[in-house]
């Protein structure tokens, strides 16, 4: 008798513990929404070739710290430096030509300039020579109108008449020439004054030498673009997680160096079933385990929803024909925020997730 009543009394006890354990399970899983296939997960920066050349020089290892602007490995670039000095030497070539080409203006300029000024000077002689002319003339012809009415009256002699018209006529043709002279020293300036037109020229030559040289300009700044991104620097302040070459190989356009990622910068990335995607929202509380530190939980925080189930990024689709159908439940991706994070987490790391759904 008291056998049998042990045994109900142990059969009660599994029954209620069960039973206690069963309800504690369905609250903790009606609860959280678990996910034990989660990973740490960081942005991993590749650093690659911009193109072809040989590996100078790798200077960093996987492992090894590094911080923003630091040097991880250098390119051959003794090519381009070659192209930057010839460019140079032909900049400077077109300096010398630049530099003649204004001293010969100069000089244009400046002997036009005085054949300006000594044919303006030679206008002014010539004028007051035509005015002292002029008035001369003025006065012989004076003269001789005078002296042809007192001959008409018989009061001078035919000789003294004679004398007169021939002064006039001289006066008339020294103006005359004082004219032509003053025309002469005109035409020495419209002709002095045509010359600066060559000026114009070794202006033009100029402007040609100076497009010429902002061309070289530009090259040589192409070509030290170039060079510098033959030193190949890290953006970040960072860890190496990989470094895929070796010193003196050739690399080609677009070929991988080594790969970065920041320790600081990591959080938990994790695929939810769509049919429990429902009861996690963002700002969602959650206790992380990390498999390589099980005695030191985390908490975080559900940043981010993905928009679309992982399925339709994957590379080769699944297209389910008619009649070859097969459901199967999607995931939705999830971005996890840490709390507190340590540097002791690394990308890939296995971690379990306990979402609140409440």
């Amino acid at each position: 008798m008291m056998a049998t009543v042990i045994r109900i009394g142990l059969l009660l006890t599994l029954t209620i513990g069960g039973g206690w354990y069963a309800y504690e399970w369905w609250k903790l899983r009606s609860q959280f929404v678990f996910v034990s296939d989660a990973r740490i997960a960081s942005d991993i920066i590749t650093i690659s070739v911009t193109e072809s050349a040989r590996l100078e020089k790798l200077l960093v290892g996987t492992g090894d710290e590094v911080v923003e602007g630091q040097t991880l490995a250098v390119l051959d670039a003794e090519a381009l430096r070659l192209e930057v000095q010839e460019l140079q030497t032909r900049l400077e070539e077109l300096q010398a030509e630049r530099l003649r080409a204004e001293a010969s203006r100069s000089f244009v300029k400046t002997r036009t300039e005085a054949a300006v000024q000594l044919a303006q000077a030679q206008i002014a002689v010539v004028t007051a020579q035509f005015h002292a002319d002029d008035a001369m003339r003025q006065r012989a012809e004076a003269e001789f109108e005078r002296t042809q009415k007192l001959l008409t009256n018989k009061v001078v002699s035919a000789q003294r008449a004679e004398e007169a018209q021939t002064l006039f006529r001289n006066a008339s043709q020294q103006a005359l020439k004082s004219q032509a002279a003053i025309k002469e020293a005109s035409a020495r300036i419209t002709s002095a004054r045509a010359q600066a037109a060559e000026a114009a020229v070794f202006d033009a030559e100029i402007k040609s030498i100076d497009a010429k040289r902002a061309a070289l300009k530009t090259q040589i700044q192409r070509l030290q673009v170039r060079i510098n991104e033959r030193e190949l620097k890290s953006p970040v302040t960072g860890v190496v997680g990989r470094t895929f070459v070796e010193a003196g190989e050739f690399l080609r356009t677009g070929s991988r160096v080594a790969s970065l990622h920041e320790p600081k910068n990591v959080w938990v990335a994790a695929n939810v079933k769509e049919t429990e995607v429902a009861s996690v929202q963002v700002g969602a509380s959650v206790a992380i385990s990390v498999d390589a530190f099980p005695d030191e939980p985390l908490n975080g925080t559900v940043s981010w929803i993905g928009p679309a189930a992982t399925s339709q990024f994957a590379l080769i689709p699944n297209a389910s024909p008619s009649g070859n159908f097969t459901k199967v439940t999607q995931r939705i991706p999830l971005r996890i925020d840490l709390e507190g994070n340590s540097k002791t987490l690394r990308p890939g790391m296995m971690v379990e997730v306990a979402i609140d759904g409440g």
